[in-house]
């Protein structure tokens, strides 16, 4: 194994990053500003747009490829590799996923750096391959930690030993909102924010839709197709969701997308259905926001009661104290509520299409018990918060200390 000359501390980080998905790039930032209060500013994100993420965070960046000679001198002249927040531990999206960050791993490794798992999730691993690849990710790790207890079984259940993987909190929970107009009237109504992505199918397996990669499926349109009634039947509850916060709540309904561009389509088929029940198209506007996470997440805050099956949206509520229902399309938006102890305001949809009142029934009764559960929503936050911000000191000292070890 390859030995740095004393006085490195250059920090590679790696993730998904470069795209428009807020999620991601509220973990970057987060990430990024813990290590640099911590004195950690030697910084490299690998990142599918260098330059924009460059320009955005003020940080060193090139590309995301193990092909490229960048990537690899950027990682010749580090102490250690950080895989930093998301669901990086699952083989349901795609074939290739877990290979690049197994061999990335093994990379680092060969040239002696530490690595970091930060705040990761985990979903259903569907191959022997893809149980190989995160036992040997995590069995190389220095520190893994994970978002929530769910990741933790579902890794435990694949052969990884629980003292290798330990239950924090997603960075993101450290995230501070940033000031926002949301051009909405000043009437003093309340608003609902809906938002919404698309229901993925996954079915992983020796067929050409697993075989490519995501971003190519997504360019050619070849998503797999879901069971027939599944996108109609989560419509039909979102749509009846809006009729209940504009005719009996009162409220104005925004619609926000998480990922510009990914969400929008779904968001119009839902609006429409809306309109078709009869709801005022006044009533349902369009957010009007800048995509930095800190002004979305500050856009949430202005929410009196959110409905989201975005895990961000979702995080930045609680942190916020903002009434929430999660539409659970994924394992790792069941874990969160479980974690901040919210369960009872989940609607299932990732295995089954939800009963069209379940979700009106839920909307209405957390509006009459709002203030509580805002409080109590904000307290279980504030507590992800704190656990977040201990894991971010662990893994400073833990590099802070291999720093100085090599400078004596």
């Amino acid at each position: 194994m390859a030995r740095h000359s004393p006085g490195r501390s250059r920090i590679v980080i790696l993730g998904w990053y470069g795209s428009n998905n807020t999620g991601d790039e509220a973990l970057l930032q987060v990430i990024v500003e813990a290590l640099r209060e911590r004195g950690l500013d030697d910084i490299v994100v690998l990142s599918t747009k260098p330059d924009k993420t460059s320009a955005r965070l003020s940080v060193a960046s090139t590309t995301r490829s193990l092909f490229s000679i960048k990537t690899f001198r950027a990682l010749h002249g580090a102490n250690a590799l950080i895989l930093g927040g998301g669901g990086l531990m699952q083989d349901g999206t795609s074939v290739y996923n877990l290979p690049i960050y197994a061999a990335y791993v093994a990379l680092a490794r060969l040239l002696g750096l530490k690595v970091i798992g930060w705040g990761l999730g985990a979903e259903p691993l569907w191959t022997l391959l893809g149980r190989w690849l995160v036992r040997f990710i995590i069995h190389s790790s220095d520190h893994f930690s994970l978002r929530d207890h769910l990741s933790k079984q579902l890794l435990v259940k694949a052969g990884v030993s629980p003292g290798r993987i330990e239950v924090t909190a997603d960075p993101a929970m450290l995230l501070n909102p940033e000031p926002v107009e949301t051009g909405l009237p000043d009437d003093g109504r309340p608003v609902v924010i809906f938002c919404i992505r698309h229901l993925p199918a996954i079915q992983p397996g020796f067929r050409l839709h697993y075989l490519m990669p995501v971003s190519l499926r997504h360019r050619l349109g070849a998503e797999w197709k879901l069971e027939p009634g599944r996108v109609e039947g989560l419509v039909e509850s979102l749509a009846r969701g809006i009729k209940v916060a504009v005719q009996e709540l009162g409220a104005r309904v925004v619609l926000l997308p998480l990922w510009p561009g990914r969400d929008d389509e779904m968001l119009d088929i839902v609006e429409q259905a809306a309109l078709e029940l009869g709801v005022a198209g006044d009533q349902i506007s369009r957010a009007e926001v800048e995509h930095t996470p800190g002004r979305f997440s500050g856009y949430v805050g202005k929410a009196d009661l959110l409905v989201s099956m975005r895990l961000h949206a979702l995080i930045f509520a609680s942190v916020q104290g903002v009434p929430m229902i999660a539409l659970s399309y994924a394992r790792k938006v069941r874990g969160l509520m479980r974690e901040l102890g919210f369960e009872r305001w989940v609607v299932e949809v990732e295995t089954r299409t939800p009963p069209p009142k379940e979700l009106e029934m839920k909307m209405r009764q957390l509006w009459q018990m709002r203030d509580q559960e805002s409080a109590r929503l904000k307290r279980a936050g504030q507590t992800k918060r704190a656990i977040a911000r201990a894991d971010a000191d662990k893994i400073a000292h833990l590099l802070t200390a291999q720093t100085k070890s090599k400078k004596c």
